[in-house]
């Protein structure tokens, strides 16, 4: 293979890479704030204030006097942010397009849809323990100008789900397989087969006593990638057992 062609390849398959959901290193979108191995320490645009905000810097805050969950029968959920007390569990859904990527000059896009399985406890306003699995599948196409492919990828995350129950960090070990059918130069398939680390901050959209909303862009996209994500994965959380 000649260095132009392991050179177009190259960038070829890092495209095809973040255009289908995943990339390599720590950055993240612009709309969370991400660390690998950690929660996030800055606060996201838009992070309620008052006693929710307060509860984020000190555990105990915002936590019943009384000790009675927030879910309990006959207590106001009009007023709940994040994810009350308690054990939720429900679906995760996923419908991601990512436009662009790779270096300057390549073009593309993959339309990424899937599904999994969120659940997690919280106590005294944190998330204390909590699992999460997501599968999808990937198809679109991909061109850098020197070459140019269709690919179609599954791929899976699995993960813990930490920090304050207003903004969950939901860190996760990622792998893709598939294959790309290169069209330019030549054609023929290659495999992939990749896998690495990275995290998201879930939104909470709506909550009450009976079910919670959260959603976030899982790009999972490199940081030299100047690739765009539109849509969401929203979870539907309702109290277990």
């Amino acid at each position: 293979m000649s260095v132009v062609r392991r050179t177009s390849v190259a960038a070829l398959s890092a495209a095809v890479l973040v255009l289908g959901g995943c990339g390599g290193d720590d950055q993240g979108p612009a709309s969370s704030t991400r660390a690998t191995g950690a929660s996030a320490s800055s606060q996201p645009p838009g992070t309620p204030t008052g006693p929710a905000a307060s509860a984020d810097a000190d555990p105990s805050a915002g936590a019943s006097t009384s000790g009675e969950p927030t879910t309990s029968v006959g207590r106001d959920c009009s007023a709940i942010q994040g994810i009350p007390d308690g054990t939720w569990e429900g679906p995760l859904t996923m419908d991601v397009r990512g436009s662009g990527g790779g270096s300057s000059g390549t073009s593309g896009f993959a339309d990424s849809k899937g599904a999994g399985t969120l659940r997690v406890v919280v106590a005294r306003g944190r998330v204390t323990d909590g699992t999460w699995t997501l599968t999808w599948k990937s198809e679109g196409h991909a061109d850098t100008g020197r070459a140019a492919a269709s690919i179609k990828l599954t791929g899976n995350v699995r993960g813990s789900v930490k920090g304050p129950a207003t903004k969950p960090v939901l860190r996760a070990s990622w792998k893709v397989d598939g294959t790309v059918e290169v069209t330019k130069p030549q054609k023929y398939s290659a495999p992939v087969n990749e896998s690495g680390e990275d995290s998201e901050t879930m939104k909470i959209v709506s909550a009450d006593c009976d079910e919670v909303t959260g959603t976030f862009l899982p790009s999972f996209n490199s940081k030299d990638a100047a690739a765009t994500f539109t849509g969401t994965a929203e979870w539907k959380g309702t109290p277990a057992g």
